[in-house]
């Protein structure tokens, strides 16, 4: 979950407060922060909940109090309230500008506050948080190694998100060579920001090396005393990842599996950290058409994620939404449908206006079209393409597929023209990268059958005869 960064993050803040801790209120918030540790977030809320409070109705606040606002940002987070957590950090960023300013505290609320706003998609106000963050960070008087590599590697991913690679990239080192060289040695920084720059190359197809990355995250976790389970079983899922979208399936299995073993063995282990890799499970067996096994761990993924963030958490709908969209690419419309609506639902409350949930509308739409739902499929269809075209723009190929899908709609509604200015742009689209044969061809083939819907068969044949070329031109480059 994104929201571990700021977790991370939270362990340094103890360590620049000062003042006498009060001794109950203090192992209170103890108690608060290990609920939220085990994924007893409703529990852990009330109770740090009622410390803020109590804090608050004193003349002088105790110490630690901007450690708990931390705390309870965190727990909202987890809980994708992202508007209460945004709320609180901000909070905690006064608190500690005016108590700690230009220290380790005050870096680590901005950075919490801009993690917040990089998963509300609030970009441009995150950036200056980070970079002031790290400001204060390189001073002498604070030097903290540990927590720069934080900062710079959430700034690498606000740059990911915002497709800005080579900025992303030149971070996601410089976060590197901060951990390695920090005093003393933390091996698990190191593994940490590895990993991250790891994600970010296997996001960009840049496959061997994340591998490698990874790798080096692994010997350096491994090496010395025992690794922490949680860690490891992180780092192993995600080397599965970069097999998974090779198609390297035995080896993507076997470490989906390892990971699963070490989480369930965890007694530490967060509750969703087994159903991460249930769920990877339930993918690789989808793809792999070992259906039986795919069904039965969606199923358990599903009642796992549920039971540990709620019913309402985008992690839930993701694994729905994934779920869903299984059964309907194999067809098993009625299975499908109420899976998408309830991702969709939930991703528009919780991430309005998120890819997310213009992934969960589209492929909806396409379950409402094959089951003869042509309005409703119309109007989602459109949501999801608008999302896309604001968030990735009208050339980015999960736009073009928007658009295809969309023309497929209008076409059976008899909207051709529209429908027509639909595939000419997918077509150009999909035609400019060698990457997107296969889309181009399903774009061709419905273009075609638009042309005859429209009488216009001589278009159509020269279309038909197009496909034949790019077909036969994708077959030589297999």
């Amino acid at each position: 979950m994104k929201a571990l960064s700021a977790v991370f993050l939270l362990a340094t803040v103890s360590v620049a407060q000062s003042g006498p801790p009060s001794s109950t209120w203090l192992s209170r918030l103890a108690q608060g922060q290990n609920l939220e540790h085990r994924g007893r977030f409703t529990e852990a809320e009330d109770l740090v909940t009622q410390l803020i409070n109590e804090a608050d109705s004193l003349d002088a606040k105790p110490p630690e109090f901007g450690e708990a606002l931390a705390v309870l940002g965190t727990i909202y987070q987890d809980l994708a309230h992202y508007d209460k957590a945004e709320g609180v950090f901000r909070r905690a960023v006064e608190w500690q500008e005016k108590t700690n300013p230009n220290a380790t505290a005050s870096a680590v609320a901005l950075s919490n506050l801009g993690n917040c706003l990089v998963l509300e998609e609030k970009y441009s106000a995150a950036l200056p948080l980070f970079n002031r963050a790290a400001e204060i960070l390189k001073q002498p008087a604070v030097n903290n190694a540990t927590d720069l590599s934080i900062v710079l590697f959430s700034t690498a991913f606000l740059y990911r998100e915002t497709n800005q690679d080579s900025q992303a990239e030149d971070l996601y080192r410089q976060s590197i060579q901060v951990a390695e060289k920090a005093e003393p040695f933390d091996r698990h920084m190191v593994a940490n920001a590895l990993s991250k720059f790891a994600a970010f190359l296997n996001t960009r197809g840049r496959f061997s090396e994340a591998e490698s990355s990874y790798k080096r995250a692994l010997q350096v976790l491994e090496t010395g005393s025992k690794a922490d389970s949680a860690d490891l079983a992180a780092l192993v899922n995600n080397l599965g990842e970069v097999y998974f979208k090779q198609e390297r399936w035995d080896e993507a299995e076997s470490l989906y599996r390892r990971s699963l073993k070490l989480s369930q063995e965890d007694p530490e282990s967060k509750p969703w950290e087994p159903a991460t890799a249930e769920f990877n499970l339930a993918r690789l067996y989808a793809q792999t058409g070992k259906f039986s096994e795919a069904n039965s761990y969606f199923l358990s993924a599903e009642q796992h994620f549920k039971a540990a963030v709620g019913p309402m958490h985008p992690a839930f709908a993701s694994v729905i939404f994934v779920e869903g969209d299984y059964y309907r690419r194999r067809g098993y419309y009625q299975k499908a449908q109420p899976l998408l609506s309830e991702a969709a639902e939930i991703f528009g409350r919780a991430q309005p206006d998120s890819l997310n949930l213009a992934a969960a509308q589209i492929s909806l739409a396409q379950a409402d079209l094959a089951r003869g739902n042509v309005t409703d499929a119309d109007q989602l269809c459109r949501n999801g393409l608008n999302i896309r075209t604001r968030t990735l723009g009208s050339e980015h190929r999960e736009t073009l597929q928007a658009e295809q899908t969309l023309g497929e709609i209008l076409r059976i509604e008899r909207q051709y023209l529209e429908a027509e200015l639909l595939y000419v742009h997918a077509i150009k689209g999909f035609e400019s990268r060698t990457t997107d044969r296969a889309y181009l061809q399903i774009a061709l083939d419905q273009y075609a059958a638009l042309l005859q819907s429209m009488g216009r068969k001589a278009e159509a044949k020269q279309i038909q005869m197009r496909l034949k070329t790019v077909s036969r031109t994708a077959f030589v480059a297999q």
